[in-house]
């Protein structure tokens, strides 16, 4: 990680909470929208090439961030059953 890039820090109670509260799916739309963006930066720092190392471990939160969108997805249609 460069000097210039801050990590993502999102507490799962906090988010919970959010979205029990997000009758609307405001919230749910901007914490996907984050984790996009996320996904995003590590695929530009992907393709311009890693160490073998960092390539696995930048895949690896690739696919951490996907399943943390699905976690998202399933636990808002939880709290409103849509």
């Amino acid at each position: 990680m460069d000097a210039n890039e801050k990590p993502v820090s999102i507490s799962f109670s906090q988010i919970e909470d959010t979205l029990m509260g997000d009758t609307s799916g405001k919230k749910r739309d901007e914490t996907l929208e984050k984790l996009d963006m996320e996904a995003s930066r590590l695929k530009v720092k992907l393709n311009q090439g890693v160490a073998p190392e960092e390539h696995d471990k930048i895949l690896l939160s690739m696919g951490a961030l996907e399943e943390a969108k699905n976690a998202v997805k399933t636990a808002w249609k939880h709290f409103h059953n849509s």
